[in-house]
């Protein structure tokens, strides 16, 4: 067996308990994460009728710096549109060099403790 320690017999039943201060905050944080959504979701909607209404806004008068301001308008907007997309399509799957995979051949007493602490404090493994 595994030099692994006693488990200690007098642990109060209420230890891992949430304190109510806690479960507020997490109930804010989640409120947070909400909010951010739907300002996102915002956010898209109006560049998008942004875009909409720059491609479709009708001059009245034709002249070099009313056909600029529409291209401007339009390019502009477009590119407000492309940016709050791109976060949703952003791709990070980089993995760090300098993790380990360790196998239960390998290390079997590690394996022993991790599966002993599981088996404590019933952990899911």
């Amino acid at each position: 067996m595994l030099n692994y320690p006693e488990s200690p017999s007098n642990i109060p039943k209420d230890l891992t308990n949430l304190s109510s201060s806690y479960q507020f905050r997490a109930l804010l944080a989640i409120f947070a994460i909400l909010l951010f959504f739907a300002s996102y979701f915002t956010m898209v909607t109006t560049t998008g009728y942004l875009l909409y209404y720059a491609i479709t806004y009708e001059i009245t008068s034709f002249n070099k710096f009313t056909i600029l301001l529409k291209i401007g308008a339009i390019a502009g907007a477009a590119m407000l549109f492309v940016f709050t997309l791109k976060f949703i399509f952003k791709v990070k799957n980089h993995k760090p060099e300098n993790r380990l995979k360790l196998s239960k051949k390998d290390e079997p007493q590690l394996w022993e403790f991790v599966n002993q602490i599981c088996i404590d404090t019933g952990a899911p493994k």
